[in-house]
């Protein structure tokens, strides 16, 4: 899967969680969830099972503290695709 098709699915799916439009707007592959978007950290497991139904994929839970940027989520959902 293209990283832009990746990278458009977890834009809409990110949308859910970031209640400031302006924030929305920051959305960026080096955009911090937390620190950039404003995304509340107890949210960061919903957003990875979120991506996990989204791409058929799944995240050992010692990785879900490295999804902290859409551009290593990316990574990370291309790794598990292609596994």
């Amino acid at each position: 899967m293209e990283e832009s098709v990746i990278y458009g699915k977890l834009k809409v799916l990110l949308q859910n969680y970031i209640s400031d439009p302006e924030l929305y707007k920051r959305v960026s592959l080096q955009a911090h969830l937390v620190n950039d978007l404003g995304i509340k950290p107890n949210k960061l497991v919903d957003i990875s099972i979120a991506i996990e139904d989204e791409f058929d994929i799944e995240f050992a839970e010692e990785e879900i503290k490295y999804l902290n940027s859409p551009g290593k989520i990316i990574d990370m959902v291309r790794a598990k695709l292609y596994q």
